[in-house]
């Protein structure tokens, strides 16, 4: 599996001969202006939540991709479908969506979600996206939660994509209690320093990273890590 930083909360899971896209927001994401696109390839878009800065280049991507499957919770497919793109993916907290061989399963997330027009988003989610015998928490756009506790009961999660940049979401002392609660083996950190709001203080993210002994990994945007 590859995993693709495209910046913000932007990620690309290629699996075999598929290809997943996470929230995708990159056009008026001042640090991802190094990316196209118009090359990104994908047979399935996965959004957390209605945010702008999670679903900007859902319309573009679909259509140039011929319409990949639009999965999110049912308020959100439900908007995209009234706008004409009908290849879509309802689901909710709980259920599972199966692309072949890969399961994204839906989980609980503790944020608000509206879609860019302000009308209803539904509730904002987390996905655990299972394929090739790895686990991969996508936790989107969250505050910690005791939820997170079991999803780490539950799956050996092998890598978490966890937010930093705090105030909308977890800061890194959050997050470093996250990585716990979910027990995984690697995290990745993500919706940090796009705006004035969530830059962080790295020397003291770095320092609370290496008390803690944890791993974070801090992904280049247009990099890619091989799982």
């Amino acid at each position: 599996m590859d995993i693709t930083f495209l910046g913000h909360a932007c990620f690309s899971f290629q699996i075999a001969h598929k290809n997943l896209l996470l929230d995708p927001y990159i056009r008026s994401n001042p640090l991802a202006k190094h990316i196209n696109i118009t090359d990104i390839k994908t047979d399935c878009i996965l959004l957390t939540h209605g945010h702008y800065d999670h679903v900007e280049d859902v319309v573009p991507i679909y259509e140039k991709n011929n319409a990949p499957v639009i999965v999110s919770n049912f308020e959100v497919t439900a908007w995209y479908k009234k706008k004409g793109y009908t290849h879509v993916h309802p689901m909710s907290c709980g259920g599972t969506f199966k692309l072949e061989d890969i399961r994204v399963k839906m989980f609980p997330a503790a944020h608000s979600s509206s879609m860019p027009d302000g009308s209803c988003g539904g509730n904002a989610a987390s996905f655990l996206l299972s394929a090739e015998g790895k686990n991969i928490y996508l936790a989107g756009d969250t505050g910690l939660h005791q939820d997170m506790q079991l999803v780490g009961d539950m799956y050996t999660v092998d890598i978490a994509i966890l937010p930093i940049g705090g105030n909308f979401t977890m800061d890194i002392d959050d997050a470093l209690i996250a990585t716990k609660f979910l027990g995984a083996k690697k995290t990745i950190a993500m919706h940090y320093d796009t705006f004035d709001l969530i830059a962080i203080d790295k020397d003291y993210v770095q320092k609370k990273i290496q008390q803690s002994q944890q791993k974070y990994l801090f992904m280049d945007i247009g990099a890619t890590i091989t799982v």
